[in-house]
């Protein structure tokens, strides 16, 4: 049986956005690199959780698989990743 990917999806919403623009560009520098086809990494319009939470305004948000980082960093996102391919793996 094939393992599925890991899918991560970048909240390109304005206010993740404004606060976390430059994820996307490092994570489609460093992922292809370091996990070759393992991961799914895509942006998305908005996942709509500042509405949600917006009284703690804990953007910018990435989602990997079922989980939601907020206040997400690149650093983050690759910890959430390692720990997605090493559960596959077992």
């Amino acid at each position: 049986m094939e393992n599925k990917k890991v899918k991560v999806e970048v909240c390109h919403g304005a206010s993740c956005f404004v606060a976390g623009s430059k994820i996307m560009q490092e994570l489609s520098e460093i992922v292809p690199k370091k996990y070759g086809n393992k991961i799914e990494l895509e942006t998305c319009n908005c996942l709509g959780l500042c509405s949600i939470h917006w009284e703690k305004r804990k953007a910018p948000y990435v989602k990997v698989d079922a989980d939601v980082i907020n206040e997400a960093t690149t650093e983050k996102v690759l910890n959430i990743i390692d720990e997605k391919l090493t559960a596959k793996a077992t």
